[in-house]
């Protein structure tokens, strides 16, 4: 989480795959963004996810009200749609999948009227454009037809979509590919996209968006991050008033830092900042990737 703040990524919905689906395990990861969004005052801003099973994120909010924030599921046009396509063309599968989205944000809608509730409820669609790999796509234009496919059946319902741009190790794209991919679809304004640490999720193994392609396509594209979240970022010395990296920007250990003093931490700054170097190097031997800005062929942390 510092980590992608200190490149002013993650101004949508801060997540994270749970290692375990044990319900305890699940609680935790929960409570910690929770406390992440709640010490930095921007909880009213974003909402968490933790993208367990949803019935077992249901579980842990009956156990523990107001633990969870935004729910993750998988949604299909049909209950056999994630198999083959029995007789009917894809596109058709994937349009009834949005139908469906749509459907269930509107009920979820009045469902929050109907509790007394004026906010409007967080309905996102995220489109995980080729995780499924060669069994459908195999080449970067193939990649990119379905991520502008899926943008353009997404806005013609009035939803809220954002792709995860990424490929399979069994795919014939390569890093460059991948990257060419994101700036073909950037045109059409998806409302957001994953982001990861140098590209590589070590959860599940496959190539997506990295810190970096954030700053890259916000620069080509002449994006910006969300106003509320811009505003956060400046604070925290990431990016200065014109949006551009700051003194800051890269430095997971400075945001690690101002957390620990909003926490009421008295230690000085280079107490905190040698516990954070620490910490940094035990989730690196644990093959968790982390991005840090490289001063001079020297990282700067």
């Amino acid at each position: 989480m510092f980590d992608g703040w200190s490149y002013a990524v993650g101004d949508v919905v801060p997540g994270t795959n749970p290692v375990s689906s044990d319900p305890s395990s699940i609680l935790v990861i929960e409570r910690i963004l929770g406390d992440l969004l709640t010490t930095f005052g921007i909880d009213d801003t974003l909402p968490h996810c933790v993208l367990a099973h949803i019935d077992l994120q249901a579980e842990v909010e009956q156990a523990y009200p107001g633990s969870t924030a935004l729910w993750f599921q998988s949604i299909a046009g049909s209950d056999s749609a994630n198999g083959q396509a029995h007789g009917f063309d894809m596109v058709i599968h994937e349009s009834r999948k949005y139908g469906f989205a749509r459907v269930m944000s509107h009920d979820v809608a009045a469902a929050q009227r109907k509790a007394g509730h004026e906010v409007a409820p967080w309905v996102h669609l995220n489109d995980v454009a080729d995780f499924i790999g060669p069994e459908v796509f195999r080449s970067r234009d193939q990649l990119v037809r379905c991520s502008l496919e899926d943008i353009v059946m997404g806005k013609l319902h009035g939803l809220t979509i954002g792709l995860d741009v990424c490929s399979t190790l069994h795919m014939d794209v390569s890093l460059s590919d991948l990257d060419w991919c994101i700036d073909q679809v950037m045109p059409a304004c998806p409302a957001y996209l994953m982001a990861l640490p140098t590209k590589i999720d070590p959860m599940l193994g496959y190539l997506t968006t990295g810190f970096q392609d954030h700053v890259r396509v916000r620069e080509k594209f002449g994006l910006k991050v969300n106003d509320r979240m811009a505003q956060f970022f400046r604070g925290l010395g990431v990016i200065d008033d014109s949006d551009q990296p700051a003194a800051h920007f890269g430095d997971p250990l400075w945001v690690n830092l101002q957390y620990r003093k909003k926490k009421g931490d008295t230690r000085t700054d280079k107490k905190i900042l040698a516990e954070g170097r620490l910490q940094l190097e035990k989730v690196r031997k644990h093959g968790v990737f982390v991005a840090t800005k490289v001063v001079s062929g020297v990282a700067a942390t």
